[in-house]
């Protein structure tokens, strides 16, 4: 008699939990760099105060459209490991993936990402395939969903429990994510 090994019981850390990086996108286009070259200094400049400040306590990953490498490299430090990949928008909390545990392990959990609901204004074919670089330059496990969400749209207490809009919700089995 064989037995399948179980699959691992993967476990979403709380926000609070110390991790090993974080993973940024560069603005490039779209209403994240506003309507004039005034607006892209700044959303340009805003971003790269946030990686920058980031970076002196742990590493930051920047997705970086090919167009807009010389800018990026203008603005963050040398620290900031560039990872060259088109995108629709810079907004990764929405596009990348979540990041789990289980037994030391790490897996990333790649959502299906529609363009908020598939706007008519929203691009998002890039941006729904953004999830698999973090994933694989973290060296996760790859966990696909069919389920469409926000890599940051859902948060835990690290111990099983949903939060969200004053709501807490067990969540009995992880691996259905």
């Amino acid at each position: 008699m064989s037995s399948t090994p179980a699959a691992p019981r993967w476990r979403m850390p709380a926000e609070t939990e110390p991790h090993q990086a974080t993973w940024m996108a560069w603005p490039s286009k779209s209403y994240t760099l506003g309507d004039t070259e005034a607006d892209a200094l700044e959303a340009r400049s805003t971003w790269a105060a946030v990686a920058n400040a980031i970076a002196e306590f742990e590493p930051v990953h920047m997705l970086v459209p090919k167009a807009e490498q010389a800018a990026a490299e203008g603005f963050l430090k040398a620290t900031v490991t560039l990872h060259e990949v088109e995108l629709d928008d810079a907004w990764y909390r929405d596009i990348g993936p979540t990041f789990v545990i289980a037994d030391g392990a790490l897996g990333g959990v790649d959502w299906v990402f529609n363009g908020w609901g598939q706007q008519d204004w929203a691009s998002w074919g890039h941006d729904a395939l953004a999830a698999r670089i973090a994933i694989r330059h973290a060296e996760a496990s790859p966990i696909p969903s069919s389920m469409v969400n926000e890599g940051g749209g859902i948060h835990t207490d690290g111990a099983n429990f949903l939060l969200g809009d004053g709501h807490v919700k067990f969540l009995r089995d992880a691996r259905t994510l």
